[in-house]
């Protein structure tokens, strides 16, 4: 099936076909990690997942009433709830184009929380929007909210996400774009591989 991953890459990881998990990205030598490093960030392994580093002194994420820190917590896996998957579309979702416009969510939540605003002005004037298109085995993906289905019952519901899709087109008055556009995702500790790329699109807003 063919997966849809809209990412806003740095210039210096364009020849990087694959898609790697975050906690990946971070604990190892990468385009973002370098990037990070040059604002004073740094992700050490502590009890198993990415603790947050800046300038040399560990960033205190305890205030589970602070939205920034209560996402940051969760997405480096401080409170063992994982969420480092790589994710995508089966069905190419043009709603979402804008939001990831300038640097992706993680980086500008970070850059939030730290109070370092120059952090997202730096990525997006060093990088480029793709919607990156990627083939992956079935049996690989989850199905956003329906992690349940089986093997024969994911191909039936991505077949009539097609459908419904093609019904958008020949009748957009009763159906609105991307209504039907499902999320899926791998495993947390998955990547994908540059074997499995088929093509990227720079988009231009």
């Amino acid at each position: 099936v063919y997966v849809y991953h809209l990412t806003r890459r740095l210039c210096s990881a364009s020849d990087d076909l694959s898609a790697r998990n975050l906690k990946d990205l971070l604990l190892n030598p990468s385009a973002i990690s370098a990037f990070l490093y040059q604002h004073g960030i740094s992700f050490t392994e502590v009890n198993n997942h990415p603790a947050l580093f800046y300038y040399g002194n560990k960033v205190d994420l305890s205030d589970v009433n602070e939205p920034d820190a209560l996402y940051l917590r969760y997405r480096l896996g401080y409170d063992d709830e994982l969420d480092y998957c790589f994710n995508g579309y089966v069905l190419p979702h043009t709603d979402y184009y804008k939001p990831l416009s300038e640097c992706p969510e993680f980086i500008s939540i970070l850059s939030r929380y730290l109070g370092n605003s120059a952090i997202i002005t730096d990525y997006y004037c060093n990088s480029k929007y793709y919607c990156y298109t990627y083939k992956l085995n079935i049996n690989s993906i989850i199905i956003d909210g329906r992690e349940d289905l089986k093997h024969d019952e994911k191909v039936r519901f991505i077949i009539i996400q097609i459908c419904r899709r093609l019904l958008e087109y020949i009748m957009p008055d009763l159906f609105s774009l991307d209504d039907f556009s499902s999320i899926v995702r791998t495993d947390d500790n998955t990547s994908v591989n540059p074997d499995c790329f088929v093509q990227k699109e720079e988009i231009r807003l």
